[in-house]
């Protein structure tokens, strides 16, 4: 019996020492890692709904964050738009929408200038581009400043204006860079027409 016990004790030390060397042989050891490492923030980027009256407004975006490769344009887009929950814009009544049209307008705080919140400001250039329609001012960039600016004129048909957004400048100290748009239209001249 004692010859049988000492036969199974060697079979089980055998196995334990095979599983020792397999595990020891496939592992990595410590000094051998060159980690580098870095944080991102991450943000959920959609548009957000400026209300006008009588249950219409505007989509416009939330962010436009520009990357480290020029090459990558961000969606700008603008959009007339029906307030009321899963409605559509030729839903909204014609007693309840201007005749003309609304005209929407942009201005940026910087003149299409991203900028460092202290000196020295580093500006970065960049425009946005239109297309549609509504659209009456394709280009919005360094030329346009900070003046307020008529995008175009968004009607019930032509509600829509496509909008890309890229940086053309490069920043030469970093750090984050930014600046504000406004989107406005004037309130006094979207009452319906009798």
């Amino acid at each position: 019996m004692r010859i049988k016990t000492n036969r199974n004790m060697g079979r089980i030390l055998l196995a334990g020492a095979c599983a020792a060397a397999l595990a020891a042989g496939s592992a990595v050891p410590a000094f051998a890692v060159d980690e580098k490492t870095g944080t991102t923030n991450v943000t959920y980027s959609s548009s957000q709904q400026v209300p006008g009256t009588n249950g219409w407004g505007f989509e416009i975006p939330t962010a436009i964050p520009f990357g480290h490769d020029k090459s990558v344009t961000v969606d700008a887009s603008v959009n007339l738009c029906n307030m009321t929950p899963g409605g559509s814009v030729d839903q909204i009544p014609e007693a309840d929408f201007p005749t003309g049209g609304v005209e929407l307008s942009l201005q940026s705080a910087n003149g299409f200038q991203l900028q460092k919140a202290a000196a020295p400001l580093d500006p970065v250039a960049y425009k946005i581009s239109y297309e549609g329609a509504a659209v009456t001012k394709q280009l919005f960039d360094t030329n346009v400043g900070q003046t307020k600016t008529v995008i175009g004129k968004f009607t019930k048909t032509d509600h829509t204006a496509v909008g890309t957004a890229e940086r053309v400048g490069d920043a030469g100290e970093s750090g984050s860079h930014t600046d504000t748009l406004t989107f406005s239209y004037d309130a006094s001249n979207t009452t319906p027409i009798p």
